[in-house]
């Protein structure tokens, strides 16, 4: 027969390993690999030789096979040496195998007993505990084993993977195992079946023998809470109501039923296991839990051999830790006993949450250090994270001061200073910011110098009236919205000297005339006169008098071009004379041309982010070009502009008009938004300004949104990027429709829009408007119906009088609308945060069925369970929809 190795090594090397026992003959024929068909001299001594070369072969090598190997042939070579023993014999092999087969029989029904006695109550055995017994059996192959296996009686199943998990939150399986021992059933089999008589199934599927028709799914959960809310009160149906909700969460969430009734039991067996209970025991607690015989054996055999019930103090202790209550767990981690099996690991991992908080608060103090404050709120928020109950830390995030802005600009913009800046790196959303102006010197703190700007949210702001030839510095500081901590500055400077500005040429017959605007602190404007092109700067040209906003300039001939250069003088704080840049203009004295006074523009239609306008002006005006820009010209109607003047103006409308009969048309895409057109006519001095023309389309607002309370409706919505009005008009059957402006300021603060609303409802329409220096723009309007008004139930919270009904209240609800099939949910949250919404875990109370008669009031007892004070009671409506609930005051709420 042919020496298989990989065979060999399975069967015989790998059982050997880690083996000290002694070889005896009972095994000589696995070891030698021989098997009935060895009858032949020949073949079973071409056998040997390849045995012995393999053990040889291997015997070299570093692993556990090379130890098995060298022990196999340590124990070859005695055997041969024994007196008697012809390994080459066939015959000697065949008294071998006469003389095991013998002794065989005893071992088998030593090892049937074994198992008998371990497994015998159970009937279910896996195949690693038939090993593991077996391996007091080493002489015994696997046909042995196998007929023990058969004499003791005893099924080998496959092993079945149990749940490790009930599939819901931890502190949401406590509550629902507290509600079921209230409620006097095992598992959730019984809170859905309490009528069930026969055992049931749950390994593979559940199943009810002979009842067919038995579920455990969603739709019966459903309907065994419509049969709780029909029952009369009692604590016990209060007890299944909660459990039952608490089911109805959890299978909204993903939560399989089957799988939570099974962890139930198995959760009960891992607890008897610790508490050395026999698997016989074992399987007749299953059984009394409503398994079938079948399958209490099959889990019994399939728990694991070291599973223990955890303790109760360290789940609380683990939990604790996982919502970053470090200072909490190390409280509790007294209460926990010196012998629990999962003390080492809890105090582990407490003292590595320890050292990872003082390496966070040590790293904050460096970052502080460093000027590092974003890096400083990133360590003490991870720090917040392991131990939101330490003082220390909750007082070093509350006096953190924020990193200061980012980016800062500081420019002119005519007369005025424009400051933009990004915001800080922070987590925080609502930053208020502080914008400080002092002379000479950067500002010192937030409260050194001259206030400009502060406010929540900010990007930008504006000084409109900063002193000129000064050197101005400005700080930016930021803060979170409740804290009076101000961040390092984000500085910069200018030295504010306005150009003349707004400055206008008219010409006419013998004479050019200028006007201009300055600051009321300006000293004096330089004017220049030069011909044919522009002066090439403050001092070059004919020195022209002139006032301080206006001059008239007679020594200038006809169809000669004139270039002005116009240079305003300030004084600094120390009477040192300061010049602006200069302003050019340019005029001719030849003949003008016409403004035009007939432009008119329409939209025609939005496409995204820009508006289809059609401009029309009368044929015959001359070569007129429009350009626009979201604030109106400096230029009086009918005055000259240079084109270079003018092209600093806004854009210019693309395209090319056309003409139908008397009329010029042009069509372009404009931006959205507040735009002032300009038509501009070309004549020998310049352009001449027409008549301007305001026109503003704006981005419409999205996502509105109603919320109707009581006599009230609050109107949200999301605001275009550019709009910082709205109008709202307010449209009631019953009452005059109103209008109202509101800011986006104001809707900040005051998170929407509140309307008053009557019985009849009402719609609300909410129109952007976006106001730029032009004018406004206003969108399409966009409108929602309200509904008519709900029904209102107001409640009350009394006390019950006597000293033994503490823990008993009474709550009274009246209507001031009829109400039929009305649910309410009573709460007891702890804390110091009234509950805003209904949570099965605190819910202590539900009455169903309430009908309601207007202005009749109902009282309804109930209990109060043991709760720290300080707690909230509160009621939640559940059902029907529409049913406006109002709450007492806070001090019936409230219990400290």
């Amino acid at each position: 027969m042919v020496f298989e190795p990989d065979r060999y090594e399975r069967e015989v090397i790998r059982p050997l390993r880690g083996r000290n026992t002694p070889l005896t003959d009972d095994d000589l024929l696995r070891r030698y690999a021989i098997e009935p068909a060895l009858a032949d001299a020949a073949a079973l001594a071409a056998h040997l030789r390849k045995l012995r070369t393999y053990w040889n072969q291997t015997a070299s090598g570093p692993d556990s096979k090379a130890q098995v190997c060298r022990r196999l042939l340590a124990a070859d070579e005695e055997l041969q040496k024994r007196p008697g023993a012809d390994l080459t014999d066939p015959r000697w092999w065949r008294a071998i195998a006469a003389a095991r087969a013998g002794r065989a029989q005893d071992m088998i029904a030593q090892l049937a007993t074994d198992l008998q006695q371990a497994f015998g109550a159970v009937r279910k055995v896996t195949a690693a505990q038939v090993a593991g017994v077996a391996k007091q059996y080493p002489a015994l192959d696997q046909a042995d084993v196998d007929a023990a296996v058969r004499l003791a009686g005893v099924q080998v199943v496959e092993v079945v993977d149990l749940p490790a998990e009930s599939g819901v939150d931890r502190v949401v399986y406590r509550e629902l195992q507290k509600r079921l021992g209230e409620a006097g059933v095992p598992t959730v089999v019984q809170l859905l079946h309490s009528d069930l008589s026969r055992p049931f199934t749950l390994v593979q599927q559940f199943a009810v023998s002979g009842e067919p028709a038995r579920r455990l799914d969603a739709a019966t959960l459903m309907a065994r809470i419509a049969d709780a809310d029909r029952a009369a009160d009692s604590p016990v149906l209060r007890a299944r109501r909660a459990a039952l909700r608490i089911l109805a969460t959890a299978v909204k969430g993903g939560a399989d039923l089957r799988l939570i009734a099974l962890y139930q039991i198995v959760d009960q067996l891992v607890a008897g296991r610790s508490d050395q209970l026999v698997d016989a025991l074992l399987v007749r607690q299953a059984t009394r839990l409503g398994l079938t015989q079948e399958d209490a054996e099959l889990v019994v055999a399939s728990l694991p051999s070291d599973a223990t019930a955890g303790s109760p103090v360290a789940g609380q202790i683990r939990e604790m830790l996982a919502a970053g209550q470090l200072r909490a767990a190390q409280a509790t981690l007294g209460t926990l006993p010196a012998n629990d099996p999962e003390r080492p690991q809890i105090v582990a991992e407490i003292d590595t949450l320890a050292a990872r908080l003082a390496t966070l608060l040590a790293d904050t103090d460096r970052a502080l250090d460093r000027r590092r404050e974003d890096e400083a709120e990133r360590l003490l928020q991870e720090a917040t994270r392991i131990a939101e109950d330490d003082d220390e830390v909750r007082v070093r995030l509350s006096r953190l001061p924020m990193a200061p802005p980012r980016e800062l600009r500081v420019s002119a913009s005519g007369r005025e200073v424009r400051l933009t800046w990004q915001p800080p790196v922070t987590a925080v959303d609502d930053i208020r910011f502080r914008i400080v102006r002092r002379e000479g010197e950067p500002p010192g703190s937030a409260q050194d110098g001259e206030l400009v700007a502060e406010g929540s949210r900010l990007s930008a702001a504006t000084d409109s009236r900063p002193p000129t030839a000064r050197d101005l510095h400005y700080a930016v500081f930021a803060a979170r919205a409740d804290s009076t901590i101000w961040s390092r500055p984000a500085a910069g400077h200018i030295r504010l000297t306005p150009e003349p500005a707004d400055v206008a040429v008219r010409a006419g017959a013998g004479r050019i005339t200028l006007t201009w605007q300055v600051p009321a602190d300006v000293v004096a404007v330089r004017v220049r006169r030069t011909q044919g092109r522009p002066p090439r700067g403050p001092d070059d040209g004919v020195s022209v008098a002139a006032g301080t906003g206006t001059l008239v300039d007679r020594e200038v001939d006809e169809g000669v071009e004139y270039f002005y250069g116009l240079t305003a003088v300030y004084h600094d704080d120390r009477r040192r004379e300061v010049t602006s840049r200069t302003a050019v203009v340019s005029a001719s004295t030849a003949a003008e041309a016409r403004p035009l006074d007939g432009l008119a523009v329409e939209p025609v239609h939005r496409q995204g982010g820009h508006v289809v306008v059609r401009l029309t002006w009368p044929a015959g005006a001359g070569a007129v070009r429009i350009r626009y820009a979201p604030e109106p010209p400096t230029w009086e109607y009918g005055s000259t502009v240079s084109t270079a003047v003018a092209g600093r103006y806004g854009t210019e409308v693309p395209g090319l008009p056309e003409m139908y009969g008397g009329t010029c048309v042009l069509e372009a895409d404009i931006p959205l938004g507040p735009q002032m057109y300009v038509p501009l006519t070309s004549g020998p001095s310049g352009l001449i300004v027409g008549r301007p023309v305001h026109l503003g389309q704006a981005e419409p607002i999205r996502g509105l949104h109603l919320r109707r309370t009581g006599s009230q409706v609050t109107v949200t919505w999301v605001w275009p990027e550019d709009a910082g009005l709205v109008e709202v008009e307010w449209a009631q059957p019953d009452a005059a429709t109103t209008r109202q402006r509101l800011t986006r300021a104001a809707y900040v603060d005051g998170a929407g829009c509140v309307l008053p609303v009557g019985p009849a409802g009402g719609t609300v329409s909410v129109r952007a408007i976006t106001i730029g220096p032009a004018g406004e723009s206003t969108a399409e309007p966009v409108s929602e119906t309200v509904a008519g008004r709900a029904t209102r139930v107001r409640y009350a919270l009394r006390p019950v009088p006597g000293w033994r009904n503490r823990a008993q209240r009474e709550l009274e609800i009246v209507s001031d609308h009829a109400c039929d099939g009305l649910e309410l949910a009573v709460v007891v949250a702890p804390g110091r945060v009234m509950p805003s919404r209904l949570e099965p875990e605190v819910e202590v109370e539900r009455f169903a069925g309430l009908a309601l008669v207007p202005g009749v009031p109902i009282a309804l007892p109930f209990a109060v369970p043991r709760t720290p004070k300080p707690y909230w009671i509160r009621c939640f409506v559940v059902q029907p929809a529409g049913v406006t609930l109002i709450d007492p005051p806070i001090a019936e709420l409230k219990v400290s």
